[in-house]
């Protein structure tokens, strides 16, 4: 289904990048990169078929090579030219990245799950981790610019399990209050109208919500 495009809108197609080495083993990564596995390659290429009949004025990706990869498998048989930038990669996770989960001391688990509280912005930087703040100050520029610029057009757009959380969030999807709500699988996506000031889903796919306060 292609979801109506409101006046003077522009319509993001938000697509979480392919599953990675590092996804599978479950590890976080932030600013880290590793290979897409072949799964996700194969994915990536169903997933173009799919949006195959909508008309993408443009195609950005977040400047991490899995998300950059994974527009150009999307895109493969368009042959787009991928318009790749900074304002839209994962957040930095600093002390964090390309470690697991479980095998984090428990001093440092519990500074993990502070991360998402902007009252806790000195451990946040001692951590070298990138504040809330400045993740959603220059995924808002980029959502500005371009809404300005694709007016009355649909955008491809390939980021990050954290970005797209970020937007649910700060949009109250679903009542949403924490990532821990959430799940956003690999090439899942969200349809997002902005016109650079107001913002509203239109549509998700592939994104549960695991619980919510109604």
């Amino acid at each position: 289904m292609i979801h109506q495009i409101p006046k003077d809108f522009c319509q993001f197609y938000i697509v979480r990048h392919g599953e990675t080495t590092m996804n599978r083993d479950h590890r976080i990564q932030g600013h880290f990169d590793s290979d897409l596995t072949n799964d996700a390659i194969n994915q990536a290429r169903q997933l173009g078929k799919e949006l195959s009949n909508i008309e993408f004025a443009a195609t950005f990706s977040s400047d991490l090579l899995r998300a950059n990869k994974t527009a150009k498998l999307i895109q493969l048989e368009k042959k787009s030219t991928i318009i790749a930038t900074e304002l839209i990669k994962e957040r930095k996770m600093g002390v964090f990245e390309g470690k697991k989960v479980e095998e984090l001391s428990q001093k440092l688990k519990k500074m993990l799950y502070m991360l998402s509280d902007p009252k806790q912005s000195n451990i946040i930087k001692s951590l070298q981790v990138e504040t809330i703040e400045e993740v959603t100050r220059r995924v808002n520029l980029f959502l500005r610019k371009t809404a300005l610029a694709y007016k009355n057009k649909r955008v491809l757009v390939v980021t990050h399990g954290g970005i797209i959380g970020r937007l649910l969030l700060d949009l109250s999807y679903q009542n949403v209050k924490s990532f821990e709500d959430l799940k956003i699988a690999n090439l899942s996506y969200l349809i997002l109208n902005s016109n650079g000031v107001e913002y509203e889903i239109a549509g998700v796919n592939n994104i549960d919500v695991l619980t919510t306060e109604n």
